[in-house]
């Protein structure tokens, strides 16, 4: 790959990776991806995949450019698509389109894009410049779940953790979950939500938080979803009343395998699919939990839970990202040490404020 120190490259390339992430979650298995078309220093079109079997981002850019698009330069998130799919190849509407160069931030892992030779071999047939390796490790941060699901077939786990400044988590109250952080961080947790495929959490969030895990703040429009869910509930506790059984599009109980006789089993079957493993001293295995989530073909799952849970994950199982919402406020009454600790994170660390919450992403496996 080469790398363009360009900074008009890099301002462009970035502008795309923000109208890429408005798609995350909305495009299925895809990834999302934006396109524009530059023509003498200015973008004259642009395109962003919006769902899956819809057209790709480099069609819809060089559409809305129409005619203009002859000499000019495409740029694209993700390396143009090569072969036949649920849409016909991007390359085949770039070579028509009379582009003289092609910019984009990095190779496609798709099996099918990489078999063909990829986008470089087979542009530069038609004589169109290329330019890959733009932005590379912000493109493959951007849409890490579709590059991990490429290498591994497995789905990226991530983990969402409210904490205070001192590292501790609040216990929920009489009343339900004790919420600590500002509502601006409390908006993104949600567009988290529809970004992933699969919540999961254990039972013990289910009975003392009453969570609902859907997505509000008028987020759902335009395609995007509630996600599903997945409970860790070995001796099947979950209320039939949960608020997620009337919102989620699927909700999975993972059950002690001594139950799979028990009527208690019945009422939920209506309500939810039920999963039964088994269990040690009355605790899944990670592994058992894992390949559930991977026979599902989830993309993206993330873990929204308490302490008890999130020791277990931190002993058994592995992580692919860590968002933690910082409340600037020292441990409260009723709280419990993190097992998460987001002082003692030091890999790939991105950081904003929202509201007077620090947010961080923490990439635990650098591409």
């Amino acid at each position: 790959m080469t790398n363009n120190p360009n900074n008009f490259y890099l301002h462009t390339m970035e502008k795309l990776f923000d109208l890429a992430e408005t798609r995350l979650g909305a495009t299925g298995k895809n990834p999302a991806v934006a396109a524009c078309v530059v023509k003498e220093g200015t973008i004259i079109a642009q395109g962003v995949h919006h769902h899956e079997g819809g057209d790709h981002a480099e069609v819809l850019a060089l559409r809305a450019a129409g005619s203009d698009a002859y000499g000019s330069d495409l740029f694209v998130s993700l390396e143009p698509c090569t072969h036949y799919g649920k849409t016909p190849p991007c390359v085949e509407a770039i070579i028509s389109s009379g582009v003289k160069r092609v910019i984009y931030a990095i190779d496609d892992p798709n099996p099918m894009v990489r078999k063909s030779g990829g986008a470089k071999r087979i542009l530069d047939s038609h004589n169109i410049e290329v330019i890959s390796g733009v932005c590379e490790t912000d493109a493959y941060r951007l849409n890490a779940p579709f590059f991990h699901r490429m290498k591994h077939g497995t789905p990226f786990i991530s983990v969402k953790i409210a904490q205070t400044h001192d590292g501790y988590i609040p216990l929920a109250g009489k009343h339900g979950a004790r919420i600590i952080s500002s509502e601006d961080s409390l908006k993104r947790v949600h567009c988290l939500r529809r970004q992933v495929d699969a919540i999961i959490t254990g039972i013990q969030t289910v009975i003392s938080d009453t969570p609902s895990f859907d997505v509000r703040y008028q987020l759902l429009e335009d395609g995007f979803r509630h996600p599903s869910i997945v409970i860790l509930d070995p001796q099947l506790r979950t209320p039939l009343n949960a608020a997620f059984f009337r919102t989620a599009p699927h909700v999975i109980l993972l059950v002690d395998s001594t139950y799979q006789e028990s009527p208690k089993v019945t009422p939920y079957l209506s309500k939810a699919e039920v999963v039964f493993l088994d269990t040690k001293n009355g605790k899944f295995s990670y592994k058992s939990v894992f390949e559930v989530l991977s026979n599902k073909e989830f993309l993206h799952c993330m873990f929204e839970a308490g302490p008890t849970t999130l020791s277990w994950l931190k002993a058994e199982g592995e992580i692919n990202r860590m968002y933690y919402s910082v409340t600037p406020h020292t441990s409260l009454e009723n709280c419990i040490k993190s097992p998460y600790d987001w002082r003692k994170e030091e890999t790939h660390v991105r950081s904003e404020l929202l509201g007077n919450d620090l947010w961080l992403c923490c990439d635990n496996v650098a591409h």
